[in-house]
This record gives C-alpha cells, structure tokens and sequence, in this order.
C-alpha cells in the first residue's frame, strides 16, 4: 500500500509469464484469472478483502500489457486502475 493523497492506496501487482502454477496457468490464463475453490480467484478474493478498507478509487492492479484486457474485463468495475 502507498500512502497517497486522501488516504492509502493498495496496489496489486498481478503480472507474469503462467509459468509458476504451469500446467493450470498459461499465456492464456495467468494464475491471477485462476479460481481457487468456491470464493473465485486469488485476485478476486483480495480484491474483495481490501475493499472493505476503502474505496476502489484507492485500489489499483498492475499487470502486464498482454494481461491487462482480461483483468480489467473481470475485475475492471471494482478497482480505480488497472
């Protein structure tokens, strides 16, 4: 989290290859778009978590470009940034 104006802003770093969980995550589907049981992704999850903190204008996801249509399409209407 960084303190910003306002307030703190949380940043999740959401990147990466697929390579770490491979074979479950891919090029296609990185381990943050992955659902990890009944509550949905690790991501989501933490998403869900922090947003009883503060308001998505102070929650941002960095991911890599080749990421960033797939995350902001799921995750898009609950963070300020991506």
């Amino acid at each position: 989290a960084l303190d910003g104006v306002g307030g703190i802003y949380y940043v999740f770093l959401a990147g990466g290859n697929g390579e770490r969980l491979w074979p479950l995550s891919n090029d296609t589907l990185p381990k943050q778009l992955l659902p990890l049981g009944p509550d949905g992704t690790l991501l989501g999850q933490t998403i869900d978590r922090v947003s009883s903190l503060t308001d998505k204008q102070h929650m941002w996801i960095s991911t890599t470009e080749k990421h960033a249509a797939q995350i902001t399409n799921v995750f898009g209407d609950k963070v300020g940034t991506i």
